[in-house]
């Protein structure tokens, strides 16, 4: 009789912790400023290379999975969800979701949410994610699988397995004409990841409180850092500069974009 009595009381408390645990998970928004160096992205404005070719960006697509949120200990607090964010592009927001699966269709280019994340409250020492869609995800048939995935997000590539990550879209001039320049960076191989925590000093501090937001900026002025091949500045008039689905240019924007996040002060 004590032990069924035991046994009961324990497994009340055991009930009780869960529930407070579950009570104690709260929204958090990761957000995202789009910059041209230290200004702001304005979608569709002529901009200059550092070689001096104008250039302008009209859409960008990404998704952002396995999203983390970094503890004092350097252990990470897990994050499940997927998220499709569209600047200058609307995907379908409405009808069935992937579990767990977010769409945001950004209506600016500053302070735009990319994703919602559910965590324990607290303070974290920063947070780390990918730009990609998980490996068991990404190689699914498109037809049948929802949003943010499937054929209607427009990140999937009916000629290569699996899908975009990252796609970003705009023109540039070229023997005075308009010619558009996309780079499109996806498979396995290119998945992103972006670290922003510091566990040595408190310069990046988060709160996950219900009520405040992280905000991180993206300077897609950095993809034309430096050129393929040691080359100091990307050459759009170059074909294969400017259409860019694979190989060592995509490496080479890769490598660009991985310097290109920081925390918004």
């Amino acid at each position: 009789m004590n032990k069924i009595v035991l046994t009961a009381t324990l497994g009340t408390l055991a009930l009780i912790g869960l529930s407070s645990a579950q009570n104690n998970m709260v929204k958090h928004d990761l957000k995202i400023y789009l910059r041209m160096g230290n200004a702001p992205l304005e979608l569709g404005k002529t901009y200059k290379t550092s070689g001096g070719m104008d250039y302008s960006v009209d859409l960008l697509k990404f998704y952002v999975s396995n999203v983390q949120l970094v503890k004092a200990d350097g252990s990470s607090q897990a994050v499940p969800g997927l998220s499709l964010a569209s600047f200058g592009d609307t995907a379908p927001s409405g009808g069935k979701l992937l579990e767990n699966g977010q769409v945001f269709n950004a209506k600016t280019t500053q302070n735009e949410t990319v994703f919602t994340l559910s965590a324990p409250s607290g303070d974290y020492k920063g947070i780390r994610f990918e730009v990609g869609v998980p490996k068991d995800l990404n190689h699914r048939e498109a037809s049948t699988i929802p949003m943010p995935l499937g054929l209607e997000s427009g990140m999937y590539w009916a000629w290569n397995p699996g899908y975009i990550f990252f796609r970003l879209e705009g023109k540039t001039m070229v023997d005075n004409k308009s010619q558009p320049w996309l780079l499109h960076m996806g498979t396995d191989n290119w998945r992103l990841n972006v670290n922003q925590f510091d566990l040595a000093t408190n310069k990046i501090k988060i709160s996950v409180d219900g009520k405040s937001s992280t905000t991180i900026n993206l300077d897609l002025e950095k993809i034309f850092s430096k050129g393929p091949n040691g080359a100091p500045t990307w050459d759009l008039k170059q074909p294969a500069l400017r259409v860019m689905h694979g190989g060592a240019n995509v490496g080479q924007a890769y490598l660009n974009l991985l310097g290109a996040w920081s925390m918004a002060q």
